[in-house]
């Protein structure tokens, strides 16, 4: 998967259901390595459109800035 594509989709995952992925799960979900959305997900942090949400375990859900839900209907 393209950086920008995984970028995207990493996004409207946080966007269509807040606080309910981690990096790792969406990871699952698409049969993709953990490492590369988690680099997608930083990228968007470091952008203003999502944060990172509740704790589970190690790792944090993502939840999306207006910022970000915004982005993501504009392009829709």
């Amino acid at each position: 998967m393209r950086t920008l594509t995984r970028r995207w989709t990493v996004l409207n995952y946080a966007v269509c259901e807040p606080n309910q992925w981690t990096c790792r799960t969406i990871a699952e979900d698409l049969g993709d390595d953990p490492k590369h959305v988690g680099m997608a997900a930083r990228f968007l942090e470091m952008s203003g459109l999502i944060v990172k949400g509740e704790k589970i375990g190690r790792a944090h859900t993502l939840f999306p800035t207006p910022k970000g839900v915004e982005a993501l209907h504009t392009a829709s």
